[in-house]
This record gives C-alpha cells, structure tokens and sequence, in this order.
C-alpha cells in the first residue's frame, strides 16, 4: 500500500554498488514500523546498480534517476521529493536494525525533538562487529540515562560534545518541518559534504535527543568506493567545506559560547589533519598551503580556548583532539 503521509522518509543514493545494493534496502523494507517511504536516488548509477534498484517491487519505494552530479547533488534530490514526517539517509550498502524507524518515530513524539543523534555498530573488513568510531562520546553524554535531551539556550555542556559525534549521515534522524524551514542542505560539489551539514543541524536545532540506541551498521568492505579513499585532488574538497562550515557558524546564535567553537575548529582540524596524511605527495605542499591560508582568515575567536584546561580534559580523552590541535597551532599564522 502506498503510504500518502508516511512517518518517516529514507533518502538512499545509489551509484556502483550493484548487488550489495540489496542489503541496504533490504534492511529498510525489514523494518517493523512500516509506514514509510523510500527515496532511491540513483546518481548515475552504472547498469549493475540500475538494475538492482529495478528490480524492487515495493510501492513504498520511489526510484529518482539523475545524471551523475555527487552525493550532495544526490540527497538534495531525495530530500526535495521526502513527504515524511522524519528524514533520514542511509548509504546505500550500510544497514539499519529493524527496529530502527519505530524507535525513531516513538522518540520524536515522546520528545518533541528537532534531531535525534543515535551511535551505531562497525563492520570490520573481516566482519568483526565493533562499536562504531564515535561510540566513546555517546557512551560519555548517556552515561547515566538512555537519552538526552539537549535543549540549545540551556545546555551548552552538551552542544559542545555533539561536534565530537561523527560527521556521519546515518547516525542522525531529522524533523522534516524543521529541516525544510532552516533550508539547510548539503553543499552540492563539494566531498565530505556530512561536515557541514552535521555542524548546521546542530547550530541550528533548539533541542536535540542524544540515544544510546544503535540505529545503523557501517561496513568496511574491500574495494569499496568509499569518497574518503582517493589519494588526489579530492581531498581539497575538505579546506573547502571547513570554511564554508566555519563561515556559516559564525553567525549562528551558538558562536558565542567559546568551547564550541574550538571544539568545531578541532573536529574539523581531525579530518583535515587526516587528509593531509594521507594524501598524494605530489600534493601535500599545496594542501599545506591552503590550510594555513583557511586559519589566517577565519575569526580569531575560533582560537581563544585552545590552550584552556577545558580543551585540555578533552585532550586527554580523545587522542585524535591532540593532534588536532597541534596541527591547528603548528599552522596558525
């Protein structure tokens, strides 16, 4: 039956995952909360994947095709044709539980919240399960309860540790009313899109559920085409969105609140920091470049709290926040 008004709205995009395209979709059509929809958005997808979107007899799925234009092109296309209450994304060869809608939708009405934020597992490349990498954070802010209620003008303690959560597009459950009157969307163009869109959602949302439930399963697969795996020029894609990110949340209402603002620098500084380790040699000298060009023209307040004893707690936490910040501070001008 074709739900006129569903729940909740998946936005999946397909491109050469082929048969491996099946597991997602089949772990949504599994679900136990049946009422809601599912936009497959194939963006160019080669024949393999085609086909295996094809062949899905599902009146609850809406297949969109569209030339090959990225993943933010891609989801800004879903999200346009999404008539759920709720929104969520999930790629196309990752899984959810199936209990995963119902427990989203339920919180959403108990809660009242804007954005749900909830952990998930990690498939290993030898299909070890492992929590997934942000497990840590989630496990520190639901320490005592299942849920946390993050309300924006109250709780800056917790609004800081949500840019510690993984920029990731499954980890999160959206209101469609809200995202709809924010506009907020994913810079299409541009890789590592979930960085922006991850800042936004939590700069903008007035009260946002932390969960300990696990809501996803990401697999690490050999030969995946992951956007992260390239070794060239796509990595720049990266100083890009963290300016753009870190332009846009200086006229948020949250700018002020100094710890999250260095706590954004630093989780975007991990992902720069990582690329450039990984990046092609050939390139590494004009990457380093551009990163300090980006610290030299952003707000001097991103740096008023990197050598506090608050970032220092964090520190020692969190490995990846200490090389973060010195490679912050070995490349500020």
């Amino acid at each position: 039956m074709v739900q006129t008004n569903p729940d909740i709205s998946c936005v999946m995009t397909c491109f050469n995952e082929g048969s491996l395209l099946a597991k997602g979709v089949g772990s949504i059509l599994s679900q136990t909360h049946e009422n809601f929809e599912l936009i497959l958005v194939s963006d160019g997808a080669d024949d393999a994947t085609f086909e295996a979107a094809q062949a899905f007899d599902d009146p609850r799925i809406r297949l969109i095709r569209q030339a090959n234009d990225g993943l933010s092109s891609a989801r800004n296309r879903g999200l346009s044709h999404a008539k759920g209450n709720l929104i969520s994304f999930l790629d196309a060869d990752d899984t959810r539980p199936p209990s995963a809608f119902a427990y989203a939708v339920d919180a959403f009405a108990r809660t009242d919240c804007q954005v749900m934020f909830t952990p998930g597992h990690l498939r290993e490349l030898r299909l070890q399960n492992q929590p997934f990498y942000d497990t840590k954070v989630f496990g520190e802010i639901c320490s005592e309860q299942p849920e946390v209620l993050c309300t924006q003008h109250h709780d800056t303690n917790l609004l800081e540790k949500l840019f510690l959560i993984e920029p990731q597009s499954a980890n999160k459950f959206i209101s469609r009313d809200f995202l709809m009157g924010t506009n907020l969307r994913f810079p299409s163009g541009l890789f590592f899109e979930d960085m922006y869109f991850h800042a936004g959602l939590v700069a903008l949302a007035d009260n946002i559920l932390i969960s300990n439930q696990k809501t996803f399963t990401y697999f690490r697969r050999y030969r995946r085409n992951q956007i992260t795996s390239g070794l060239g020029k796509t990595r720049f894609d990266v100083l890009s969105v963290a300016a753009a990110t870190l332009t846009r949340f200086e006229t948020s209402r949250v700018f002020h609140t100094g710890l999250t603002r260095t706590l954004l620098l630093l989780s975007l500084a991990k992902l720069a920091h990582w690329s450039s380790q990984t990046l092609a040699h050939e390139y590494r000298n004009a990457f380093a470049a551009s990163w300090q060009a980006l610290l030299s023209t952003i707000s001097g307040q991103y740096f008023s709290q990197l050598s506090t004893d608050q970032v220092d707690m964090y520190v020692a936490r969190f490995d990846w926040m200490r090389d973060a910040r010195q490679y912050v501070l070995d490349n500020k001008r």
